[in-house]
């Protein structure tokens, strides 16, 4: 009889030592997650201060290019004229 009380005690204790690795689990699962989700607000925060950078960036240099267009269209019409006369 005390065999079977045992085999009940260490039982009881490996089930519960099964829920409780099942909850430590469960509880580090959601801490992945946690962690998943502020990697992935900063990611996109990062990804958004690179786009806002790159589009002034763009904007700067389309402005050059056509400022330097215009120039040249100037330049070249002054030239043409100038020879033409």
């Amino acid at each position: 009889m005390s065999q079977d009380k045992l085999e009940k005690h260490e039982f009881s204790y490996t089930h519960e030592d099964r829920v409780a690795t099942q909850k430590d689990l469960r509880i580090l699962g959601l801490e992945l997650e946690q962690k998943m989700l502020e990697i992935k607000i900063e990611l996109e925060q990062k990804i958004s201060d690179l786009k806002s950078y790159f589009e002034g960036k763009i904007n700067s240099v389309t402005l050059r290019l056509g400022s330097l267009i215009v120039a040249c269209s100037g330049i070249l019409f002054g030239l043409l004229s100038y020879f033409h006369k």
